[in-house]
C-alpha cells in the first residue's frame, strides 16, 4: 500500500509486489463511487474473506449480499460459475451505485488507502521508496 511495504518486500527478496487496493483510491479506477467511498472510510477489520460472490475465497467489504448468501448455509457453485451467476445482480448494483449487492474487493491495507490520482500515487511511491532505499 505504500513505499515502506514495497521496500520491505524487496528487502526480503521479493521481485515484485501486488498493490491493487492502493489504486482503488485513484480517481481513474473504474469503480462505482459508493465502492470508493466505502473503501476510503473502512478499516481492515471490516473486511471478510468469502466465497459467496465468486465461488472461491476472496477478500472484500461485507455487505447485504454476502450476509444473505452466507446465511443460507447452502453449497455454492464452484468458481467461475458462482461469479457468472451473480454477474447481472452485481452489474445492476454498480449501475445503481448500490453497495448492498456489489463485489467490493479489497486488500488488507484498506486503512492506508488515500483519495488521489495515479500520477500522484506513483510519484509518491517512487520518491518515497528511493529515499528509503538510500537510507538502508
Amino acid at each position: 500500500m505504500d513505499a515502506r511495504g514495497l521496500v520491505a518486500a524487496l528487502a526480503l527478496g521479493a521481485s515484485a509486489v501486488q498493490m491493487g487496493t492502493a489504486f482503488l483510491g485513484c480517481s481513474e479506477a473504474p469503480i462505482a463511487a459508493v465502492w470508493r467511498e466505502k473503501l476510503l472510510s473502512s478499516q481492515a477489520d471490516e473486511l471478510v474473506v468469502t466465497s459467496s460472490l465468486s465461488g472461491k475465497p476472496a477478500r472484500g467489504l461485507r455487505n447485504r449480499f454476502i450476509d444473505e448468501v452466507e446465511a443460507l448455509g447452502e453449497a455454492l457453485l464452484p468458481y467461475p460459475l458462482q461469479y457468472s451467476a451473480t454477474r447481472a445482480l452485481r452489474r445492476e448494483a454498480q449501475l445503481q451505485n448500490n453497495s448492498a449487492f456489489m463485489a467490493m474487493w479489497s486488500g488488507q491495507g484498506i486503512g492506508m488507502l488515500t483519495n488521489t490520482d495515479i500520477a500522484t500515487l506513483m510519484a509518491g511511491l517512487v520518491t518515497d521508496a528511493e529515499n528509503l532505499i538510500l537510507r538502508l
